[in-house]
């Protein structure tokens, strides 16, 4: 395993570099040799075809041998396959199955998708990610231009993302909960902020329980202040007086440089309802 996974290292570094043709000789090393996070990269240079040829359907295969991984990587970029209908039939039923699993192994941004998802109850595109790749680290890559899940022209699809889960507001705040409590913020600063500006609009709302508003507004101040979330300082500054009653120190949320917004921050998070064709 040593040698191997100097040859991941070597692999990551020549991606890194713009090197595709040589990263994806390593990573293909890597996979014979059974090490899942080189599977995952070379499913990923696969899907984007960087230093390989795109072939979706090897994509998918490469993601599959890894679907067990740690951090749920692959099991996302799996749900995203079947929803997308990449290298395999659109199935969103499948694709909801990947990304429970990919959510019970950890990974964060299917916890986020399945809080919003059992919110709404319905299946819905997570537009602002394009792939997750392990390169060298977690890593999301963002494609906000990629509007899919539109719909069918016969409208199959767009009635079966209604038909796939039902709402269940206390599995949507348990799923909130697991991002704010389960990962290092300083790994993952803005998805913890999303996390905790969710939940703490849940307690408000008593989505999944009782209003619990003083705890609610604290998740939201937590989200200004510990992750630079926008909205919830653009929230806090709405209702001032009541943040204030509840305990949240607004001097210093009014103080956060201007208020503005990480790139990143910026069109994360589609809190809208997708509308349900009557």
């Amino acid at each position: 395993m040593k040698e191997n996974g100097y040859k991941l290292y070597r692999a990551n570094a020549a991606f890194l570099d713009g090197r595709y043709d040589e990263a994806a000789l390593e990573y293909q090393n890597g996979t014979r040799a059974e090490d899942p996070y080189a599977a995952v990269n070379l499913a990923y240079m696969y899907r984007e075809g960087l230093g390989v040829p795109t072939d979706y359907g090897l994509a998918v295969s490469l993601y599959e041998s890894a679907h067990y991984l740690d951090a749920g990587v692959a099991a996302f970029n799996l749900a995203l396959c079947y929803m997308r209908g990449l290298g395999v039939q659109t199935d969103l039923k499948r694709a909801l199955f990947y990304m429970e699993k990919s959510a019970a192994q950890g990974c964060i941004d299917a916890q986020l998708y399945l809080g919003l998802a059992y919110l709404l109850g319905c299946v819905y595109d997570p537009v602002h990610i394009r792939a997750i790749h392990y390169i060298p680290s977690y890593h999301v890559v963002y494609n906000r231009t990629d509007m899919l899940l539109e719909g069918t022209a016969d409208g199959t699809l767009e009635d079966t993302r209604w038909e796939v889960l039902a709402p269940d507001p206390e599995r949507s705040a348990y799923m909130y909960r697991q991002g704010v409590q389960g990962h290092d913020v300083d790994e993952f600063p803005q998805q913890i902020g999303d996390a905790r500006y969710m939940l703490g609009q849940s307690l408000i709302e008593g989505v999944g329980g009782a209003p619990r508003p003083r705890a609610g507004f604290r998740h939201i101040e937590a989200a200004a202040l510990g992750s630079g979330h926008e909205e919830a300082r653009q929230f806090l500054c709405e209702n001032a007086e009541l943040a204030e009653h509840y305990g949240v120190n607004m001097e210093r949320v009014r103080g956060l440089l201007g208020g503005r917004a990480d790139a990143h921050t910026q069109g994360r998070m589609n809190l809208q309802a997708p509308k349900k064709k009557q």
